[in-house]
C-alpha cells in the first residue's frame, strides 16, 4: 500500500515540482540579467529589492496557505458551492490587503530604506525597483488565491502550465526592457510586474471556465463576516510568515552592510536555496492536498499513508538536490554573473548551502502537512521558536562575517524542523476528532 501511496504522491507532486522549480526563474531571470548589466550595483539592488518586496507580499502569504487547506478539505467533502465561496471571499480579501500594503509602503518607504541602510551606490536603484513592484500587490495576492484553488483540488498540471507561462513572459519582458531598452533596474521591475499581471488574468480565466454556472454569483456568498473569519483563522500564519521573511531580510541586510560583494554573493546563494526550496515544496503541496482531503473525508488510513509517502519522497529529493548542486552549482553561479569576485565568494559559500538544505527540508514538508490539517497555530509556534534561535545565533556568532550569519541560519533551520515534528502527533489527533 505504501508503494501505491508513493505513486499517488508523485503523480500530484511532479507537476508542482516543475511549477515550483520554475517559480524562482522570476528571481533567476532578474538576477542573471542584473548580473550582466554594466555595474554590480544593479545586481545588489535587484537582490535586496526582491527580498524586501517578497517580505511585503508574503506578509499575506496566508492567503495561499490557508486557502489551500480550506479548499482541500472542502474538496474532500465534495461541496463545489463551498469551494466557490472560499475563492470569492479570499479574492476579495486579497484585493483589500493588496491596497492596504500599497498605502503602508508609501507611508513608511523612507523609514524602511533608512533601516535597510544600503550603500549610496545601491540606494537609488533599490528605490526604483521597489516603487514599481509595490503597485502589483493586489495582483500578486490574488494570484496566491488562484494558486490555492488549483492546488487544493489537485489540479497540479494547470498550476504547472501557469507557472511556465508566467516565467517565459518574465524572461522575455526583462530582457527587452532591461537590456534592449537599457532601462536597467527599472526594466527588470517592470518586466516582472507585467508577468505577474498576465499570470493573474490567465488564472482567473481558467477558474471562471471551470466554475461557470447560472448560479455562480449566488454561490459566491461574499460576506464581511466570512472575510473576518478568514483573517482571524489565518492570523497565526500571518505572524509566522512575518517571522520567516524577517529572518531572510535580516540575513540579507546584514550581508549588505558588509559590502556589495558580500551582498551579491549571498544573493546568488539565496537564489540557489530558493530554487531547491521551491522544488521541495512540490512534495509539500502534494501533502497539503492529500492531508486536507483525508481530513475532509475523515480517512485516517489514507492520511498516514500520505504522510509516509511525503516524508520518504522529501528525503530522497533533498539528497538528490544536494548531489546535483555539488556538481553543477559552481558553474551555474559563473553563468549568473560576469563579476568574478562575486562568483568566487558565492562558490566558497556552497558548503553552507548544503547544510541549510539538509536541516530545512523536513520543515518544508511538515509545513504542507500542517496547512492540510488547518493547524496554523502550531506553525506559528514553531517559527517563533526558530526566530528566537536565529536572534540568539546572531548574538552568539556575531554579524561581522557572512559565515557567522549562515551559521546562525543553520541553527534556525534545525529548531524549525524539530519543533514542527514534535507537534505533529497532537495536531493529527485534534484534526481527526
Amino acid at each position: 500500500m505504501l508503494n501505491n501511496a508513493l505513486r499517488q504522491h508523485w503523480t500530484l507532486a511532479w507537476p508542482l515540482i516543475l511549477a515550483n522549480a520554475a517559480t524562482p526563474l522570476l528571481g533567476l531571470a532578474d538576477t542573471a540579467i542584473a548580473g550582466h548589466l554594466p555595474e554590480p550595483k544593479h545586481l545588489a539592488a535587484v537582490v535586496v529589492g526582491a527580498e524586501l518586496i517578497t517580505l511585503v507580499f508574503w506578509s499575506c502569504g496566508f492567503l495561499r496557505m490557508g486557502t489551500t487547506g480550506l479548499i482541500a478539505q472542502a474538496s474532500g467533502r465534495s461541496i463545489p458551492s463551498e469551494i466557490i465561496s472560499i475563492v470569492a471571499n479570499a479574492l476579495t480579501l486579497a484585493v483589500l490587503l493588496g491596497l492596504t500594503l500599497i498605502g503602508i509602503w508609501w507611508a513608511l518607504e523612507s523609514r524602511i530604506i533608512a533601516i535597510a541602510n544600503p550603500e549610496p551606490a545601491i540606494a537609488v536603484e533599490l528605490l526604483d525597483y521597489l516603487r514599481i513592484r509595490i503597485w502589483t500587490a493586489p495582483i500578486v495576492l490574488a494570484t496566491y488565491v488562484c494558486s490555492a484553488y488549483f492546488i487544493g483540488q489537485g489540479m497540479t498540471r494547470i498550476a504547472l502550465g501557469l507557472a511556465l507561462g508566467i516565467n517565459l513572459i518574465n524572461i522575455i519582458a526583462n530582457y527587452i526592457l532591461a537590456i534592449e531598452f537599457q532601462m536597467d533596474t527599472r526594466g527588470i521591475a517592470l518586466g516582472t510586474a507585467f508577468a505577474e499581471c498576465c499570470g493573474l488574468l490567465c488564472a482567473l480565466g481558467l477558474i471562471l471556465k471551470q466554475q461557470w454556472t447560472r448560479q455562480l454569483w449566488d454561490q459566491m456568498h461574499i460576506r464581511a463576516v466570512t472575510i473576518w473569519h478568514m483573517l482571524t483563522l489565518n492570523l497565526p500564519l500571518f505572524l509566522r510568515t512575518l517571522i520567516l521573511k524577517g529572518v531572510f531580510v535580516m540575513l540579507t541586510l546584514h550581508a549588505a552592510s558588509l559590502g556589495v560583494t558580500e551582498a551579491a554573493a549571498l544573493g546568488l546563494l539565496l537564489i540557489l536555496l530558493s530554487t531547491a526550496a521551491y522544488a521541495l515544496d512540490g512534495f509539500a503541496f502534494a501533502s497539503e492536498i492529500e492531508t486536507g482531503q483525508s481530513i475532509g473525508r475523515q480517512d485516517r488510513r489514507s492520511l498516514y499513508l500520505s504522510l509516509w509517502a511525503g516524508a520518504i519522497a522529501t528525503a530522497l529529493a533533498t539528497i538528490g538536490i544536494i548531489v546535483l548542486y555539488h556538481f553543477l552549482a559552481a558553474e551555474l553561479i559563473a553563468q549568473l554573473t560576469i563579476h568574478e569576485v562575486v562568483a568566487i565568494r558565492a562558490t566558497a559559500l556552497l558548503p553552507w548551502l548544503y547544510g541549510i538544505l539538509a536541516v530545512l527540508a523536513g520543515s518544508y514538508w511538515l509545513d504542507g502537512v500542517f496547512i492540510g490539517l488547518l493547524r496554523p497555530t502550531a506553525m506559528f509556534v514553531s517559527m517563533l521558536l526558530a526566530g528566537i534561535t536565529w536572534i540568539l545565533g546572531l548574538w552568539l556568532f556575531g554579524t561581522d562575517r557572512l559565515d557567522f550569519l549562515l551559521a546562525a541560519f543553520v541553527l534556525f533551520g534545525v529548531v524549525r524542523t524539530i519543533s514542527l515534528g514534535a507537534q505533529l502527533p497532537r495536531a493529527i489527533t485534534q484534526s481527526m476528532r
